[in-house]
Formats: C-alpha cells, structure tokens, sequence
C-alpha cells in the first residue's frame, strides 16, 4: 500500500525485505546511507553478503533458519566497511514477516541495521576508566587481578582440563 511504502522509505532506522531466498526485495534510503550509494543498487543484493552474516556458523545457521520460517528472530552485531574505507558496528536484526504484511507479496523477512559504535566506543572507555588509575593511566588493581586469574585458569585447563584452580 501507499501508507506503508512511505512509512518504510521516510523511516530513520536502516531496513529491507529480503525473500526467502536471502534477497533483498526493497530496501529504504537509511540502508542505503548505512552502507553507502543508495539504496536503489540493493535491490537484487545477496544480504548476508552485504551484513557479513556468514563469519560465523551459529550467526548463518540461525539467519537461514529464520529465512525458513523455522525461528522467530535473530539478533547479531557486525563489523561493517563503508565505501569510503571506516568501519561501523551494526546491530542486524531480522524477523520473518507474515503473508498480509502490506508490501509483503511473498512473505519474506525485515532485516534492520541499527549503527551501535558509538555505544561500543563508550563501553570501551568505560571498561579502560574502571580498568586504569586516572592519573597515571597504568592498570589498576582490578585488570592486575583480571590478568592474573584468567592466567592460572588457563594454566588450571592445561593441567587438569577443569579450569579449577588447586
């Protein structure tokens, strides 16, 4: 319908449909301005190509099987190179779409991408602020500790295969 084919190229948050095949149907422009060019040459695109979504096997195995209708939702974050050579962190959704969605002729599903950087760039300050004297920016006390009790426990795995300590 109208409605929803403007609701879906105006959204702020990135989208596509992809069928059940893994292609993209439809894609908005904030897809298109994620991942750099347009959204218009995403059509027809392989969307685990562009989202890197075969790197691991639990991240594929879950996405075909949410293509195939056999699981509810997947939710993964990725690493993804722009065009211009940066990379961002991105955090792929995707949920099967029912028959009667509008615009969903062939029941597929919406994939979402959601840049979550600057989030990860906080939570990365954040753990070297708790892991760092401010002052003399060394490890502090609580990484000293950290470092030295995932040592013995990979010394405690090599030895008794338990990772227990004595």
């Amino acid at each position: 319908s109208a409605a929803y084919r403007s609701v879906f190229s105006a959204a702020p948050l990135a989208m596509a449909v992809v069928d059940r095949e893994g292609r993209i149907v439809d894609a908005n422009g904030a897809l298109g301005a994620l991942l750099g060019g347009g959204s218009a040459p995403l059509v027809g695109r392989v969307a685990s190509d562009l989202l890197d979504l075969a790197s691991d096997a639990r991240t594929w195995h879950a996405y075909r099987e949410v293509l195939r209708g056999r699981q509810a939702k997947l939710r993964c974050t990725r690493r993804l190179k722009q065009p211009d050579g940066r990379s961002l962190w991105a955090q792929v959704t995707v949920s099967p779409l029912d028959a009667d969605t509008p615009g969903a002729e062939t029941p597929g599903v919406l994939l979402s991408v959601a840049d979550v950087s600057a989030h990860r760039d906080l939570q990365a300050r954040l753990r070297h602020l708790q892991m760092h004297d401010p002052v003399t920016r060394l490890a502090n006390r609580t990484l000293f500790f950290e470092r030295v009790s995932s040592a013995l426990e990979a010394e405690a795995y090599e030895q008794s295969g338990t990772g227990r300590i004595g």
